[in-house]
């Protein structure tokens, strides 16, 4: 029976029966009658996306928008989708958009659910298949409140060109009419390689000149000796030339008194 409430009276409050967050009936704290049997709730579905370099800090645990890695790195995603409607969420399915740099570490993939046991959310982790990442993995319905998320692994790729480069990881959420995305950064930088030093140029080589016409008389048809034999007779000779010279002395001065007697 519906409740129908006269100008100048006041409105009271209504009991309102939960169970596990979902609504089953209320009615008029006054008298007792229903307020309603059903209505549309209100769903919102979030998406959060994070990163971190497991390369660079094995054991960490802390999850950014943004990291700094280098090539070769390992970085490891974090996807979480959260419930903070009214209603339970079906068919939630989350999936991954790797950019140009980035490639999934195979094997790599885990969902991890939060379930509601006894008041009490408790985590289950479950191994997924590299293709449910990048093509989409139903983790099924979320309740108010509950979350649940997709966690993989991808290298930095090397070879990449000087420079800084931003690698955008995008994730995307959807059920039913429902659809979020959110995404996460991988900054890798990469070195200017040294300009190699400039090679000295050349020396430029020397045109060869023509032979000089030479100048020099024609050689001695015998070179001269010099030896035991030949330095013997060469005294002998200057010996002779000493005694014709003794001779013709000897001669003029004969000649002279010759000629002074007469």
């Amino acid at each position: 029976t519906s409740v129908r409430f006269d100008p100048g009276v006041s409105q009271v409050g209504a009991f309102v029966h939960m169970v596990n967050g979902q609504f089953t009936w209320a009615i008029m704290a006054s008298c007792g009658n229903p307020v309603l049997t059903g209505f549309t709730q209100q769903t919102n579905l979030t998406i959060k996306k994070e990163v971190r370099n497991i390369t660079a800090d094995p054991n960490g645990t802390t999850f950014a928008k943004s990291v700094q890695a280098k090539e070769g790195d390992i970085v490891r995603f974090r996807i979480r989708v959260f419930n903070q409607g009214q209603a339970t969420v079906q068919n939630v399915t989350v999936k991954d958009t790797l950019p140009s740099g980035l490639t999934m570490v195979a094997g790599s993939g885990q969902t991890v659910l939060n379930q509601l046991v006894n008041n009490a959310w408790q985590a289950q982790t479950s191994t997924i298949a590299d293709a449910e990442v990048t093509g989409g993995k139903n983790v099924g319905s979320l309740q108010p409140n509950q979350d649940g998320y997709m966690l993989f692994n991808a290298k930095v790729a090397s070879g990449l060109s000087s420079g800084c480069h931003t690698l955008i990881d995008t994730a995307h959420v959807t059920s039913g009419q429902i659809n979020g995305q959110d995404t996460a950064n991988v900054v890798v930088c990469v070195a200017t390689p040294p300009t190699p030093p400039t090679p000295p140029t050349p020396p430029t080589p020397v045109t060869p000149q023509s032979t000089p016409t030479s100048t020099m008389t024609s050689a001695p048809t015998a070179l001269p000796t010099s030896g035991p034999v030949e330095a013997t007779a060469g005294a002998m000779g200057t010996a002779g030339l000493g005694y014709a010279g003794y001779l013709w002395r000897k001669s003029r001065r004969k000649l002279t008194d010759t000629l002074m007697k007469r």
